[in-house]
């Protein structure tokens, strides 16, 4: 692990025994520790409790069930029966009259027929814990064993004396091992739960649950996961998850984005886009190009371009490949040649062997010499900006965002009407302090009221979703924006570069 111990030292085994690990397997039948058996959770207890005062009243209570039931006529002729049988075939002194006796009366004989029932039921006052779906059972064998764990810390603090201590033996220290509770719980109590062990654990105790379901993560906190991934060696490698520094504005970003898309665990790559548009149009890409998302495990993470070195970063060090899609913004305020410098400058936050040669010059945003689309080549014009940023895996969706790009290119499929472009309209899409809109050909132009109406005054989700209901995976492909084409291949190869 990325964490490693400081110091390490072996534990005697009289020490080892005084640790418990209570594994909680994907599939929980409770009927092994309802009962009075040594290795039971409940006959461990039962048999340490202090039975003293009880003995002889339950002593005499028992011999009064036994004479009812012996008393009982077809008892006693059934016993008359046997009696007369067995004195046919055996003509001993000895062993001369049997007859039909019950259990003795001692308490360790009653403790025998444990069993857990709840109340009350549909139509009955009670119900055999038999009787439980899978997940009730998952929940009381947990209960089971947090209950154990209450107890056994009461006993060791002396708070509780209804337990003999040494033969209870309750655990200097208690481990809690719970293998995907999803398997056999609904989701809404897996925040139960979680709730359970944390309130559980203590100096005393740790929890650690195995999971593979998305649903879990996002109730636990970032810095408590560990992540297990197979390397190419097919050895199991254990991370830490890698957040900014607490108490900054990043530290609280990254914290939230990865409890909300904790798919970003379980893929196999992973896009960090821009927003809901990139998770609606990307996997129908994908899919087209015959990879996907689901299938190969490819997550979508809208992030809103902010804060990517951070995710650059977490997502290295767990070993997920990634590619990063975001907006250019041409004439909008700070995009252009202000949104390559933002990554110009993540790269250097993060990887400056990645970055672009320094020789290469840092352009305004808003410098009319110099507009992106058409100044984008250095060194002598033979090195294309955007080819050399598509090889660190930075994509933009050109020129303005993916929307637009998409507008652009299936006007048809959106339903747009072109329109000629008026100050109002520049406006409108590139904002109050946008610069040079004719950075944009008079086409692109036209579209700027179909673009204001679909994704500024109406839903993304839905104007996507429309179009692309209309396309078929051909037509898609033939009409792809050429940035978005590139993406999609790059993703194809990144996927066969990542092992499953």
């Amino acid at each position: 692990a990325n964490d490693e111990p400081v110091s390490k030292q072996a534990v005697p085994k009289r020490h080892r025994d005084t640790i418990h690990l209570h594994y909680l397997p994907a599939k929980r039948d409770p009927s092994d520790h309802v009962a009075y058996g040594a290795t039971a959770l409940l006959g461990r207890l039962l048999r340490a409790a202090n039975w003293t005062e009880d003995r002889e009243t339950v002593k005499d209570l028992t011999e009064q069930i036994t004479d009812c039931l012996v008393e009982n006529e077809s008892v006693k002729t059934l016993s008359d029966s046997l009696t007369t049988a067995w004195q046919r075939l055996h003509k001993g002194d000895f062993f001369a009259s049997p007859r039909l006796t019950f259990e003795n009366s001692e308490i360790e004989a009653l403790l025998r027929h444990l069993t857990v029932s709840f109340s009350p039921g549909h139509g009955e006052n009670q119900v055999d814990f038999a009787r439980l779906s899978d997940g009730q059972k998952s929940m009381l064998y947990l209960s089971l064993v947090l209950s154990a764990l209450t107890i056994g810390r009461d006993v060791r603090s002396g708070e509780n004396k209804a337990f003999d201590p040494h033969k209870l033996k309750p655990p200097a220290f208690t481990i809690l091992a719970v293998e995907e509770p999803e398997n056999s719980l609904s989701p809404h109590y897996l925040g139960r739960i979680v709730n359970s062990l944390k309130s559980s654990v203590d100096v005393d105790a740790q929890a650690l649950i195995a999971t593979q379901a998305p649903s879990m993560l996002r109730r636990v906190e970032p810095e408590n996961i560990r992540y297990l991934r197979l390397n190419g060696d097919r050895r199991t490698q254990v991370t830490t998850i890698q957040l900014p520094q607490k108490h900054t504005d990043a530290y609280k970003f990254v914290r939230e984005a990865v409890q909300a898309f904790p798919e970003i665990y379980f893929a196999r790559l992973v896009v960090l886009g821009e927003g809901d548009s990139e998770e609606i149009v990307l996997p129908r890409i994908l899919q087209a190009k015959g990879a996907p998302v689901d299938e190969f495990a490819v997550a979508i993470a809208p992030l809103g371009g902010r804060h990517v070195n951070h995710f650059w970063r977490l997502l290295s060090a767990i070993g997920t490949p990634y590619i990063t899609l975001l907006d250019l913004d041409v004439g909008r305020h700070q995009g252009g040649w202000g949104r390559v410098k933002y990554v110009r400058d993540q790269l250097a936050q993060y990887a400056p062997e990645n970055n672009l040669p320094a020789g290469w010059p840092y352009h305004e945003w808003n410098d009319p010499n110099t507009p992106v689309r058409t100044h984008n080549w250095f060194e002598s014009g033979t090195v294309s900006l955007f080819n050399e940023l598509e090889k660190r895996s930075v994509f933009f969706s050109d020129p303005l965002d993916l929307d637009f790009a998409m507008l652009c290119a299936f006007p048809q499929a959106y339903e747009a009407e072109a329109i000629a472009a008026t100050p109002k309209s520049h406006t409108k899409v590139l904002g109050d302090s946008h610069f040079n809109p004719d950075q944009y050909d008079e086409d692109e132009q036209s579209l700027f009221e179909a673009y204001h109406k679909l994704f500024k005054l109406s839903s993304k989700p839905a104007a996507h979703l429309g179009a692309l209901g209309r396309l078929t995976d051909q037509e898609l492909l033939d009409g792809l924006p050429e940035s978005l084409d590139r993406l999609a291949d790059k993703v194809i190869e990144r996927l066969d570069e990542s092992p499953e």
